[in-house]
């Protein structure tokens, strides 16, 4: 999925459950039912919504900080050794690590690569681990592979 598509899923789903809690806690003053339901029902459905919300905030916080790059078009960029490995499916991905950074791509971009050790240039942005483009070689200074 593209980055923005990401980024617009973690921020509607964060404000989306801060505003279900709000009306969680609203709906239960107001009809005094609060007493009604057993005491795990109640903490259960409290720490869930707060645990959804912080993975969401964080989620948003992680794409929202690619966000000036992104917009301003300036990735990083890596040249050294790196690591492929392809996922098959149909929401499959290739992903690039290196350095202890996992970077991920689309396979429809580059349907040809293949699992394995390559010497690497790569363009991504940082915190959401989003790839812009990625060429390989079998060796530095070798020859281009064809991986689209």
């Amino acid at each position: 999925m593209s980055y923005f598509i990401w980024l617009f899923l973690n921020i509607f789903a964060f404000i989306g459950l801060i505003i279900l809690f709000y009306l969680l806690i609203k709906s239960r003053k107001e009809k005094g039912g609060i007493n009604e339901e057993p005491f795990i029902k109640k903490v259960g459905y409290i720490l869930v919504l707060i645990a959804l919300i912080i993975l969401f905030g964080i989620g948003s916080i992680m794409y929202l900080r690619d966000l000036p790059s992104i917009l301003s078009n300036k990735p990083i960029e890596y040249e050294g050794d790196c690591e492929v490995a392809v996922i098959h499916g149909k929401y499959g991905s290739m992903q690039v690590e290196f350095k202890n950074t996992i970077v991920e791509f689309p396979t429809n971009f580059y349907s040809n690569a293949e699992d394995g050790n390559y010497f690497c240039k790569v363009r991504y942005f940082k915190h959401s681990g989003e790839g812009k483009s990625l060429k390989l070689f079998y060796n530095k200074g070798g020859n281009q592979i064809d991986i689209k």
